[in-house]
């Protein structure tokens, strides 16, 4: 039986097989492999030279610790828009074959992201997080310091719970924490390896997969690169253990992939905590990295 081996801390056999599904083209140029969940791993391809390092960015992403968060399955929210009215409309992932129930349940990690960034876009979300006044909008709801403690996005009658699908100010400030925390692991990554334009980015795992790429570069949880640049490349991880299991080709491949990639640590790190806190805001905070 084969096992991933461990590249180092918390970057582990899952990265070793997303990294698998990745051809010739990944090593030329300048790439970024982005894996994200409750940890954040990120793997940099700079002329053939690998550098990985690892974020906490918490459980957000995978819509754990979220008032009405769930995984990324059917019935769950993965994209939030405001119309031109300013009504705040939602499209969730269908259900499989025989259901056909189309009320949302909650959001997924997706959905809460792309939540922040329409908020964010109509002005009922604050650059710096902070909810709106109540009075500045229908959907917003109750009253801390002068704003708004969540937002309605499905009204209860139009929910498969009966239930009322918000998003509230706690939400948001997780969204943050686990935004600010990847960005300043990707900017270190860039600046220590000198680089200056990224040719990709590539999102991998359940999260990437029902992302759109525009709402993670308008909150600026990625660095501001072209939108076609940035790809999902779905369950990365899943699809590489296939391929390791059923061809002695690509387990060999890892084996020499492990050894030969370098591992960033930022625990201890002054200029991580620097570049967290300046990262907190959602908005596309251009990097001194990248021109």
């Amino acid at each position: 039986m084969f096992v991933f081996p461990s590249i180092a801390g918390y970057i582990g056999g899952d990265t070793l097989a997303a990294l698998l599904t990745r051809g010739p083209e990944f090593y030329r140029g300048t790439q970024l492999l982005i894996d994200v969940g409750t940890n954040g791993e990120v793997v940099l391809a700079h002329h053939g030279e690998l550098v990985a390092t690892s974020c906490a960015t918490g459980p957000v992403y995978e819509g754990a610790h979220i008032r009405c968060g769930m995984r990324a399955v059917g019935g769950a929210i993965e994209r939030v828009w405001v119309d031109a009215k300013g009504k705040i409309r939602c499209a969730a992932i269908k259900d499989g074959e025989g259901r056909s129930d189309p009320r949302p349940v909650g959001l997924c990690g997706s959905g809460v992201i792309s939540s922040v960034a329409a908020l964010v876009g109509a002005g009922l979300v604050g650059e710096d997080g902070g909810l709106a006044p109540p009075g500045s909008h229908p959907a917003l709801r109750g009253a801390a310091h002068g704003r708004a403690e969540e937002v309605q996005l499905v009204a209860g009658m139009y929910s498969r719970t009966g239930r009322d699908i918000v998003l509230t100010q706690q939400d948001v400030r997780a969204v943050q924490l686990g935004k600010s925390a990847l960005r300043a692991g990707i900017e270190i990554l860039l600046a220590e390896s000198g680089v200056k334009r990224l040719d990709r980015i590539y999102l991998a795992g359940t999260f990437g997969n029902h992302l759109e790429p525009d709402d993670i570069l308008d909150i600026g949880l990625v660095p501001p690169v072209p939108v076609e640049t940035i790809r999902s490349i779905g369950n990365a991880a899943g699809d590489g253990a296939r391929m390791a299991l059923f061809n002695r080709h690509h387990r060999r491949r890892a084996l020499a992939l492990a050894r030969r990639i370098d591992v960033l640590e930022l625990s201890g790190r002054t200029d991580f905590q620097d570049l967290f806190v300046m990262h907190t805001e959602l908005a596309p905070v251009a990097a001194d990295a990248l021109v």
